[in-house]
């Protein structure tokens, strides 16, 4: 199992979600695989704030919004 590991797409949520999820598996290779996702996720500031908007159930937090174009 692949995941993508584009922060901007996982601190979205639903791909934070997906690898929270997928660390869950009995599949050792989805474990490994989605704990490589956190691990390069994990090198983003923002990190901490996406792991509370998830365990809140907020789809996102305003301030993991790109900004908006004017």
């Amino acid at each position: 199992m692949e995941f993508d590991t584009a922060p901007a797409a996982a601190l979205a949520g639903d791909e934070l979600r997906r690898f929270l999820a997928a660390t869950l598996s009995p599949d050792k290779a989805s474990v490994d695989a989605a704990a490589a996702g956190l691990d390069a996720l994990a090198a983003d500031p923002r990190f901490p704030l996406a792991i509370l908007a998830v365990a809140a159930g907020t789809p996102f937090l305003p301030c993991l919004l790109p900004p908006a174009a004017a």
